[in-house]
């Protein structure tokens, strides 16, 4: 494994630890709030190339990236 890679899931690995400390610490007090925002459904393919299609035409920079592939 490269070393880059070691830090990378290391960092993520402390993010969601983080993240589930503060998840219990809320349900300890109480505050957590579980359930309450309702589920989006997830962006198909052919909702992001509509959107992106959009977006032809507003300026040359924009262009140029999505004809590089970004």
């Amino acid at each position: 494994m490269i070393d880059g890679e070691i830090l990378v899931r290391g960092v993520a690995d402390e993010v969601l630890d983080a993240r589930a400390e503060l998840r219990a610490r809320a349900r300890r007090l109480g505050v957590l709030a579980e359930g309450c925002v309702p589920k989006v459904p997830g962006v198909t393919s052919a909702d992001r190339e509509r959107t992106l299609k959009t977006t032809e035409g507003i300026g040359p920079i924009l262009d140029r990236l999505w004809a590089e592939g970004r």
